[in-house]
């Protein structure tokens, strides 16, 4: 991509950026699943009906750059599935939204499963894509036993193991890469979550840890948490901000700070919304942030079972400025609806000036 076409992108997103000023313009945020393919059945996953459904087709590469080029820049694209590393263009399909939407975050969540795939395919995502974070966040429910009970795979937790060991040796040529862990705090392995986190920093030593909450996708509001699970969690995700107070973080970049402050007002936020099951702030799905599913069904939210269009009949503009689509983003903030899902509220707190004042001031004093 030349100078030329970076800047551009970069003025897009700025402009974008005027639905602070209550002006509908394209999203910032994209969460892509990119295949329902799995080779796991983890006990917490709310896509498992769709797992493996041989009536589910793929969306296509040319599509998907098809839809890169609509969008436009971005800020984050999340890649997701199934198992992302099942599809063998993994490595175009990021490099098609690099070229067109420049995210300043690319992030995908892997089961680890494919140690000499990811690899391989992780260090040409960062070779190729060296003005964005390249952040590949690997799925860890436990230590070996708990894990593999889980994830219903036995070997499966070596594999991640070797998985984040093989990334993290690209790390020096390509600093714009970079690991991560993601736990989902559950039944199963709540009384082991310090301890897994007291691993994860001594053994494997990523970027990063997220703790997520286990959703209830048996309920509509996905708030509804067993208080011991929540407990849990509560210590777990204290214990690792108390780890992340004691590194030193002054020399982090802006941004770092700044997400590790919305990191800890997100899980205060999620505390409070499962403790009370009350409102606490705007959701701005379906105005800053978008889901597409592998079939090119896009939702404002992908807690919304009903699809506001699909790109094999409507453009993605067509189905964004569309009625429905404008109908729905604006249902969500006059309902007040909520919930405890991580990647609405991110943009959902960068995007409110109060809520990012909090993150600013929270990620600069550790």
């Amino acid at each position: 991509m030349n100078g030329a076409s970076g800047i551009k992108l970069e003025l897009q997103k700025l402009e974008k950026s005027t639905i602070l000023l209550g002006r509908r313009s394209m999203p910032l945020q994209l969460v892509l699943f990119v295949t329902s393919r799995c080779n796991m059945r983890c006990d917490h996953c709310f896509y498992l009906d769709e797992i493996n459904d041989s009536s589910r087709t793929e969306l296509s590469l040319e599509q998907i750059e098809t839809l890169a080029k609509e969008i436009g820049g971005l800020h984050w694209i999340a890649l997701s599935g199934g198992e992302p590393y099942l599809r063998k263009d993994l490595v175009e399909i990021i490099q098609a939204f690099y070229k067109h939407s420049r995210p300043n975050i690319m992030s995908h969540v892997t089961n680890g499963y494919y140690p000499d795939r990811i690899s391989v395919m992780t260090r040409k995502m960062a070779d190729s894509c060296p003005k964005s974070k390249n952040l590949v966040i690997f799925s860890l429910d436990g230590l070996e036993e708990t894990h593999e009970q889980i994830r219903h795979s036995p070997g499966s937790f070596g594999k991640v193991k070797e998985s984040i060991q093989a990334t993290q040796k690209h790390q020096s040529e390509y600093p714009n890469l970079e690991t991560g862990v993601v736990i989902t705090a559950q039944e199963n392995n709540r009384e082991e979550l310090i301890p897994l986190i007291e691993y994860i920093e001594s053994k494997l030593m990523p970027d990063g840890i997220y703790i997520n909450l286990q959703r209830d996708h048996t309920q509509p509001s996905n708030v509804l948490v067993d208080p011991l699970t929540l407990k849990h969690y509560q210590e777990a995700v204290a214990f690792y901000e108390n780890l992340r107070a004691k590194k030193n973080l002054k020399k982090s970049k802006l941004l770092d700070r700044l997400l590790d402050g919305k990191n800890k007002l997100q899980k205060k936020t999620i505390v409070k919304i499962a403790k009370e099951n009350t409102y606490q702030l705007p959701c701005l799905a379906g105005k800053i942030s978008v889901v597409v599913d592998e079939l090119g069904n896009v939702y404002a939210c992908e807690l919304l079972k009903d699809p506001i269009g699909n790109l094999a009949n409507q453009s993605f503009k067509e189905i964004w400025f569309g009625n429905e689509g404008v109908k729905l983003s604006n249902s969500i903030t006059e309902s007040k609806c909520y919930c405890t899902h991580e990647c609405a509220m991110s943009s959902s707190i960068l995007f409110n000036p109060p809520k990012l004042v909090q993150s600013v001031i929270s990620g600069m004093l550790g």
